[in-house]
């Protein structure tokens, strides 16, 4: 800055701000970051975001003087976040447009206008997302899915009626990939029927199968995923060693000990195509500590953009699209949200209405504590069912 001449102070659009005690710029595309807690540089940043000033705002006397407000506006210009425009006699203000949060069907907005059909239009376009439990009491989904998605029942199969009137209704959606657990799908009495019904529509099926039990060959158009145990696993490679198409696997790990025993046997056997899927067993809280808690240095591992900022606020990413349908035909928005309904008593187009009004899970966000407090409030992940799985509103390092 030079001494005598005025400027204008603007900050970059590409900039995310939040405030708390301080106030946190993050740049969004290069993922810089910057923690100020000087008052002076404060006021100016409130000033330059109030809508009536248009992103920019005349730079004050005091910053000519004070030399922590000029190291703030040094690292703030230096860093790409911000610049100042020295004001010319006869030249108007520069206008300078900043990103806002405006959703135009924004359900809590809705509501409190009392104009929830706003966002009640082409409602089949929210799924995204189907997970379908065909068997009931199956070990392999009350563990894979951490252990609570269904109460024990005297329905062992969903049939094949229930699962028809699924699909049906998901016809005029946005819906490609369905999920489909069994812990022995080839053991349902209306095995052939469900595979013929399945082939009659237009979308990708994952299915996830025991080990436990004989696999047979499906159609190509369904991808069968294996769940195991690291105490099967050696059992599953030694008997795919040979085979021309290995299956897919996704092997359930525990502990650090169960990591090291997965990684040397795929190793061995050359197996390539596999995920290690973490569970919370009630035990094992340390090795989520270590492992799966997120630092500092993982949240900003890559730039954050502006619009996963923005939709974090908004919705559950992981979540955000879902339903989950219990053999019985039972209708949750994810493995640990409570029940919406019955898809026996209500359409999909019910459920998804009663999930976006009610919200227990498509839109929980972190706007609760301990997270409301931190400045990387928004720009963590979307809380997942890790979080309620272990009963803590976060998993991180940080709070």
């Amino acid at each position: 800055m030079k001494q005598g001449q005025s400027y204008w102070f603007y900050l970059s659009s590409k900039v995310y701000v939040e405030k708390k005690q301080a106030v946190l710029l993050y740049h969004t595309e290069s993922g810089e970051r910057l923690i100020i807690r000087d008052e002076a540089t404060l006021s100016l940043i409130d000033s330059v975001q109030l809508p009536m000033n248009l992103g920019v705002v005349k730079l004050p006397n005091e910053f000519y003087n004070h030399t922590e407000s000029q190291r703030c506006l040094e690292q703030i210009t230096t860093l790409g976040m911000g610049g100042l425009i020295p004001i010319e006699r006869g030249k108007s203000k520069p206008i300078n447009f900043l990103p806002i949060l405006n959703l135009q069907k924004d359900v809590e907005k809705a509501k409190s206008q009392g104009e929830l059909s706003l966002v009640l239009d082409d409602l089949l376009g929210y799924l995204s997302k189907c997970i379908i439990l065909l068997e009931g009491n199956s070990p392999l989904c009350r563990t894979y899915l951490h252990r609570s998605i269904v109460a024990p029942s005297d329905t062992l199969w969903m049939s094949r009626d229930l699962l028809v009137k699924l699909l049906e209704q998901t016809r005029h959606s946005r819906l490609k990939q369905v999920g489909l657990y069994a812990d022995n799908l080839f053991g349902h009495p209306e095995l052939d029927g469900i595979l013929q019904s399945l082939g009659t529509y237009d979308l990708k099926y994952q299915i996830y199968l025991s080990i436990r039990h004989p696999l047979q060959r499906v159609k190509s158009s369904i991808t069968i995923t294996l769940i195991c145990s690291t105490h099967e696993l050696e059992q599953v490679l030694s008997t795919s060693k040979n085979s021309r198409d290995k299956p897919r696997l996704e092997v359930l790990i525990e502990n650090e000990e169960h990591y090291s025993l997965v990684m040397e046997a795929m190793e061995r056997y050359e197996h390539t195509d596999f995920e290690c899927i973490p569970i919370y067993t009630g035990d094992n809280l340390g090795f989520f500590k270590k492992y799966i808690y997120l630092s500092e240095e993982d949240i900003f591992s890559e730039p954050i953009e502006m619009r996963r900022i923005f939709c974090n606020q908004k919705l559950n990413s992981n979540n955000f699209g879902c339903i989950v349908v219990s053999p019985e035909g039972f209708c949750k928005a994810s493995p640990h949200s409570e029940e919406l309904g019955n898809l026996t008593e209500m359409s999909l187009l019910e459920f998804i209405y009663e999930e976006l009004v009610q919200n227990t899970a498509w839109r929980k966000t972190r706007s609760n504590a301990p997270c409301t407090s931190c400045l990387y409030q928004y720009l963590c992940p979307s809380p997942s069912n890790y979080e309620v799985a272990i009963g803590r509103g976060n998993l991180c390092h940080l709070m």
